[in-house]
């Protein structure tokens, strides 16, 4: 049975336990919002902690495990001290698409056995600081554990329904991310999934919530995220891979889009606090 997580790539970026007060998320700016391109996660080991994300405001209690999706916007606020343990991490399915994005299961969860996920996470900080041979191994045996429950925790009826709409759409999405450096047509994806412009964009609005363009658009800025946050390339290198006609266009689109310029993005990639 095709499955999409049998293409599941997952890293850890960092792992840690910090102290966060009213100050946290300053760093990102001072409306103390980032948008970035990998996911986090959170488990408040003591003291009250919210994010702001898709439209909501979380409350991040001690003892539950709080999941905040890749290229999310999401704004940090803490009233009081609170420890917090945390990873920063990516998982994506069919090449970038990001494993949340394809599950759409509850992003927080109230473990029953709160002294199990507290003991994994613990465990990635060790091993992840560490330098044993069999590290990236170990790290991510650990990562898949925790985001297992998740997967637990989705709607199975509506999960079955997600994997057929991405089984019908899965050689657009491929065909997209294949071919970011040039331009890209309605008609050209519409072909591929043998229907009319019109009619493919509909079922596509369907399956992944925005129209094919705007999708095509998106997966451009995410690949410059990609680009910005593990290379030096210039902006005008990077606009070429990415099929924008110049660096200021790019600049400009990425600003629209991501909500800040792509520099005052580059300059934030080692920042990997809480």
């Amino acid at each position: 049975m095709w499955n999409p997580l049998d293409s599941l790539r997952c890293e850890v970026l960092a792992a840690n336990l910090a102290r966060i007060d009213s100050t946290w998320g300053l760093p990102c700016g001072p409306d103390r919002t980032s948008r970035d391109p990998y996911a986090r996660m959170y488990c408040v080991v003591s003291g009250n902690a919210d994010v702001t994300h898709h439209g909501r405001r979380q409350d991040m209690r001690t003892g539950g495990l709080h999941v905040i999706p890749a290229n999310t916007t999401v704004r940090f606020h803490c009233s009081r001290r609170a420890r917090v343990l945390y990873i920063h991490f990516t998982a994506a399915v069919l090449g970038d698409m990001d494993l949340f994005d394809y599950l759409g299961c509850p992003l927080d969860l109230q473990p029953k056995d709160i002294g199990k996920i507290v003991m994994r996470l613990e465990e990635i900080i060790v091993a992840w600081k560490g330098n044993s041979p069999g590290k990236e191994l170990e790290v991510k045996g650990l990562l898949l554990q925790l985001l297992s429950p998740f997967l637990a925790a989705g709607d199975r009826n509506k999960q079955e329904d997600r994997r057929e709409e991405l089984r019908r759409f899965s050689p657009v999405l491929q065909y997209i991310d294949a071919n970011l450096h040039r331009r890209i047509t309605l008609a050209e994806l519409a072909g591929l999934f043998h229907r009319a412009p019109t009619y493919f964009s509909r079922q596509f609005v369907k399956a992944m919530g925005i129209p094919p363009m705007r999708y095509v658009l998106r997966r451009r800025i995410e690949r410059g995220q990609q680009v910005l946050w593990n290379s030096d390339e210039t902006l005008e290198s990077i606009a070429g891979q990415l099929a924008f006609s110049d660096a200021f266009h790019f600049s400009k689109t990425f600003k629209r889009v991501a909500g800040l310029s792509p520099s005052a993005f580059r300059a934030r990639k080692n920042r990997f606090g809480p």
